[in-house]
């Protein structure tokens, strides 16, 4: 079966699944919350190749530019939340609260990771291929998953200002993920061998801004008239198409510049609000199908994967804890939980899309045979899959200890949120 054939297929697969799985309504109250976030997608992926290798890791690798074009569209879809009007519905200090708790998180990880190494004894490998290993393993701490958040506050009728507080941290820390792995990217070249002869880490940095900035320049040109429908579909699929075409071929990250192409969308279309739409129509079964190949591009080379995402789990903890902490203080809340960041524990389908990405770059997807990109990828993958099991039912304990369950949640935050 060809390698395109396997793509349409999962395609149909995952319309189909998650027209039924990702609706809590179908699913009993016990595992509510395990359907809702897709975590089983996981496990059909690891079934599929792993286990049966039907997604074997050729095909995978064949299906690469497609990934890219996935990861391209979460990206646009991350770009278009950065919309002007939108934020300035919120207090300023809310922007700068999230940016905050991302940056602290990220650093608090690398500070962490780095002592790991040393005791370790791993210094010596200097950067490659610790480098971009470590600053990708920072860029997941740093965000969170709002799915977590929305499902948690729609099956157990949570409303009140630290559910809201969360909500909004949680859609906007990925920017600072996004924003490490443009860097990983800029600084370290990855082994596909483009032909493009790109080194110098400005110039890569730059042209990953300018990759971003064109292509979304490109799709307000495209629709100065009013586009149909159908026309809408094929700029927006165009343009992101084009934009994750010149990330691959650079080695860069289409989640990066296709996120600037969004933010570019967001505030220079007038049909803003139709684009969104459309692309948060296809989010489910674009994160479906991100979850199957993440699932069966799984292979742990060796056992001590299994105390790493121990490892990932306590620095994941600690990092939250602390920048959350440190946020709130910044934005002067009121009646926020000493222990926030706890609501913040559950990843995501971001945290994968970054390590997918990672591994595209840096793997065998990309010619070369790296353990530590292995090592990486599967820590990242079953940490996300314990985190989206625990992280909700954390969420619902620090929501019920404010009095936010069942719509009962008053206290005050902060002005604006």
């Amino acid at each position: 079966m060809s390698p395109l054939l396997k793509l349409a297929l999962l395609l149909v697969g995952a319309l189909l699944i998650s027209r039924i799985s990702w609706r809590p309504r179908f699913a009993a109250a016990g595992v509510t919350l395990l359907i809702g976030l897709g975590t089983h997608f996981l496990a059909v992926g690891v079934l599929l190749g792993p286990v049966t290798g039907i997604l074997s890791r050729e095909v995978v690798q064949a299906l690469a530019p497609f990934l890219m074009l996935g990861l391209g569209w979460v990206g646009m879809l991350m770009g278009m939340q950065l919309d002007r009007e939108q934020l300035r519905q919120f207090s300023s200090r809310l922007p700068l609260a999230t940016v905050t708790q991302g940056f602290l998180a990220f650093a608090v990880a690398w500070v962490l990771a780095w002592a790991i190494v040393e005791l370790l004894g791993l210094a010596d490998s200097a950067w490659s291929p610790w480098g971009p290993a470590i600053l990708t393993l920072c860029a997941v701490t740093a965000v969170s998953a709002p799915a977590a958040v929305a499902l948690v506050a729609s099956r157990f009728r949570a409303r009140g200002p630290v559910s809201r507080l969360l909500m909004y941290v949680a859609s906007l820390d990925g920017l600072v993920g996004i924003a490490a792995l443009a860097v990983v990217v800029s600084l370290y070249r990855g082994s596909a061998g483009s032909g493009i002869g790109v080194d110098d880490p400005w110039l890569r940095l730059g042209l990953l801004a300018a990759a971003g900035l064109l292509s979304g320049l490109l799709f307000v040109s495209l629709t100065r008239a009013k586009p149909s429908a159908e026309e809408l579909v094929l700029f927006v699929g165009g343009t992101v198409l084009f934009a994750s075409g010149i990330a691959y071929a650079l080695e860069l990250s289409p989640l990066a510049v296709c996120l600037i192409g969004g933010a570019v969308v967001a505030n220079a279309s007038r049909f803003r609000g139709r684009v969104y739409a459309m692309l948060a129509s296809w989010e489910k079964p674009i994160y479906g199908i991100l979850l199957v190949l993440a699932g069966a591009m799984l292979r742990p080379p060796d056992w001590w994967v299994a105390p790493l995402v121990l490892l990932l789990l306590a620095v994941r903890l600690i990092a939250k804890l602390f920048a959350t902490w440190a946020a709130v203080r910044i934005v002067a809340a009121r009646d926020v939980p000493r222990r926030l960041g706890l609501g913040l524990f559950a990843n995501g389908g971001l945290a994968l899309a970054i390590v997918i990405n990672y591994a595209l770059n840096y793997g065998s997807h990309a010619g070369a045979d790296s353990a530590v990109v292995d090592t990486v990828f599967a820590a990242v993958v079953l940490a996300v899959a314990v985190t989206e099991l625990a992280g909700p039912w954390v969420l619902k304990n620090v929501l019920a200890r404010v009095g936010e369950l069942g719509g009962t949640g008053n206290a005050a935050v902060a002005a604006g949120t």
